[in-house]
């Protein structure tokens, strides 16, 4: 019971950051020249299908979670100039399934979406507790 009320707690955070967020004004993150190509910012891309946007073409089936090479998150990496650009949102993901729970997706099983960020990651969006 502890544990699901700590998820449902980081849903409602994570939404009131996001309603929060929405209210006020938004920074642009400008390319910088401090990236291992030269240019750019590291951005990692969290969340579920919303984030995925599984219904935009053209979509990746590569590991069945959906990913559109035109999601937000795929435009917002070519607008800023990221020079690295990773995107493990995924169909069916649920608050659990970013923080500390792997992910079963068709005959895969993907980690938590947190472990791809490490101290290199310049920028994180996500978009999660849509499922939940």
């Amino acid at each position: 019971m502890a544990k699901r009320f700590v998820v449902r707690s980081v849903a409602v955070a994570v939404t009131g950051l996001m309603v929060w967020g929405s209210a006020g004004s938004f920074a642009v993150a400008e390319p910088t020249d401090s990236g291992p190509n030269g240019g750019g910012l590291t951005y990692v891309a969290l969340g579920d299908s919303r984030a995925a946007g599984p219904f935009i073409d053209p979509v990746s089936h590569e590991d069945f979670c959906m990913r559109s090479d035109q999601d937000y998150a795929s435009k917002l990496a070519r607008q800023i100039g990221a020079s690295e650009f990773t995107d493990v949102s995924c169909i069916a993901a649920q608050v659990k399934h970013v923080i500390d729970t792997p992910q079963r997706i068709g005959t895969t099983t993907a980690p938590p979406q947190l472990e791809v960020l490490d101290a290199d990651t310049d920028l994180v969006t996500i978009s999660i507790g849509g499922v939940d």
